[in-house]
């Protein structure tokens, strides 16, 4: 983002509390940061002679329009009349206006401007959501603008007042955690915030607490359960923060399902310790838990219309008429299922009746949501459509934590802040969608997340060090980014690289060549299957679009050196 704020605070009552919270609100978006000349200083546009300008279309159209020479003046550096260009002559005049505001006068002020931009720099790079993170705005009103910059599991919510008089602003989230290093001052009373003129605030929404770092919505320690002497969840440890969206993936048998119903205090729990929102909750009744479940099946009474079905649980816990109006009339709005409130469930497509399992749930207003495969039982495009509103039901709930288990990693990938990888009772990562993609902790994590799986080829390590070479099946030899330790010198190894990341080469340098044997046009995508370079197990090749490659070609294969992988003899990453 190329900026000239100085320019846009001219002519206001405080120019420099204008140059902050203008320079702090593009910092606070999406891009990079490119400070020009003099930005920093909150330099204002310099008023020179005719005679003086350099930039011909000022000369040209003079005085209608005066062209760039007033924003590119010398930036000052001493507080003297030629602003410390005493041994050259500068390629425009120095502005007298500029020397109260030299590098050296600034350099000695901690408020200012000079210094808030170093301070707001470092506040956006301890902040990645300002940087990198998706944007929504938040309803204001007059001179106010909010938006929260979401990136992962990390959320600021911004409020900026664009204004010369003081402004009040009812907090639209229940927690707002404080965020240092940004340099502006605010004051909060009964859920409101109350901003000065040209101020700002910076809160992450239920994420932080002060002094403790995250708060926990829910914590397991050492979690096992067993049935009579065989083990099936050996020692969970998993510490899910409030307001976040975790999903449980694993393949079928791995205790995903088990794990989930021992949180709803469905299964009881052998050994270990459960904690929602810092109280022990091992023998806590499900009912007193603060939790609602979505099942994969839908569990709707038949009988009963979708108010009544929304409102069952409400009316079980003796809440009163108006409460469970609004509650259900809220949830039903949010789900878009008001039309459909006096109808019967069998009136019902699949998607509706799923969305009517959510707003029951909705309306218990729980602390913890967990959600058993909701949409296997959906086609594909109801699957679709029920995801997206899933996505946006975390978003409108940003306090209430969501546990959601699924094998499908499209479901996974889309929704999850963190996703858990579960294996055989244990888990096998946990880490952003992205950072399991990325960086696998092992090959299991490796082959699982992607589709088709992570391609792996035995190998050999023939060189240590910063880079790694290795010795494929087949003889080729391929050079890694990745550091190993003398001690691996000779040992045997996997070498990973996903079907994605491959592309076909006519180069000498090419990683592997095989005779296609299979190929797939999906239109979109194209796969190749390469036989002969491991026994038993096809090389996949994930063209992009369609590739012009037919069943028998012999091709070579290439991909860059930062999507290469390496694991060790026990499976491991040797990245991690």
């Amino acid at each position: 983002m190329v900026r000239h704020v100085s320019r846009w605070a001219d002519g206001v009552t405080d120019h420099d509390a204008h140059a902050k919270l203008l320079a702090s609100l593009l910092m606070s978006l999406r891009g990079t940061v490119c400070i020009y000349q003099g930005e920093e200083l909150a330099l204002a546009e310099a008023e020179l002679d005719y005679e003086d300008l350099q930039d011909p279309y000022g000369i040209q159209f003079w005085p209608d329009f005066k062209g760039r020479d007033g924003c590119r003046t010398p930036m000052v550096w001493e507080s003297l009349p030629d602003g410390g260009f005493s041994s050259a002559t500068p390629w425009l005049p120095i502005s007298q206006s500029h020397i109260p505001r030299a590098v050296a006068v600034q350099e000695g002020d901690p408020a200012s401007v000079l210094h808030h931009y170093r301070r707001f720099l470092a506040f956006r790079k301890a902040n990645p959501a300002l940087a990198k993170g998706e944007i929504e705005f938040v309803e204001t009103r007059g001179s106010l603008l909010g938006f929260l910059r979401s990136h992962g599991n990390e959320k600021v919510f911004c409020l900026f007042n664009m204004s010369d008089e003081a402004a009040t602003k009812e907090l639209p989230m229940k927690r707002l955690e404080p965020l240092e290093g940004h340099g502006f001052v605010s004051e909060i009373l009964d859920h409101e915030v109350k901003l000065p003129a040209w101020g700002a605030f910076f809160r992450a929404p239920g994420l932080r607490t002060e002094g403790e770092g995250a708060m926990t919505g829910l914590l397991l320690k050492d979690i096992r359960k067993s049935y009579g002497a065989v083990d099936v969840i050996h020692g969970i440890d998993l510490d899910i923060k409030e307001g976040e969206f975790v999903v449980f993936v694993g393949p079928s048998g791995c205790g995903k399902s088990t794990l989930l119903r021992m949180i709803a205090g469905l299964e009881e729990i052998t050994g270990g310790d459960m904690f929602i929102d810092g109280e022990r909750v091992n023998d806590v009744p499900p009912s007193k838990r603060g939790i609602a479940m979505v099942f994969q099946s839908y569990a709707l009474y038949p009988h009963m219309t979708v108010y009544d079905n929304m409102a069952f649980g409400m009316r079980i816990a003796r809440e009163s008429k108006e409460e469970i109006d609004r509650r259900v009339r809220g949830a039903a709005d949010m789900l878009q299922l008001t039309p459909y409130l006096d109808r019967l469930p069998k009136a019902l497509s699949g998607g509706q009746r799923q969305r009517v399992a959510i707003g029951r749930a909705i309306c218990r207003n729980p602390k913890v949501f967990l959600f058993d495969e909701p949409l296997s039982n959906l086609d594909a495009a109801l699957r679709v459509a029920t995801r997206i509103e899933i996505a946006k039901l975390s978003e409108r709930m940003s306090d209430t934590t969501m546990i959601y288990v699924t094998h499908d990693q499209v479901e996974a990938m889309t929704l999850a802040d963190r996703i858990v990888v579960l294996s055989a009772g244990h888990i096998e990562q946990v880490g952003a969608p992205l950072e399991l993609y990325e960086r696998p902790a092992n090959l299991f994590v490796a082959r699982f997340i992607g589709s088709p799986a992570m391609n792996v080829i035995p190998a050999t390590i023939t060189a240590t060090g910063q880079q790694t070479a290795v010795s494929l099946a087949g003889g080729k030899s391929v050079t890694l980014d990745v550091p190993t330790n003398a001690s691996e010198n000779g040992k045997t190894a996997s070498f990973g690289v996903r079907p994605e990341d491959l592309r076909v080469t006519e180069a000498d340098d090419f990683l592997f060549e095989g005779t296609v044997s299979i190929v797939e046009a999906l239109g979109e995508v194209t796969l190749l299957y390469i036989e002969g370079l491991v026994e038993n197990e096809p090389i996949i090749a994930k063209m992009p679009g369609i590739a012009r490659v037919g069943r028998g070609d012999k091709v070579r294969f290439t991909a860059d050196k930062a999507k290469l992988h390496l694991f060790d003899t026990n499976g491991q990453s040797y990245r991690a």
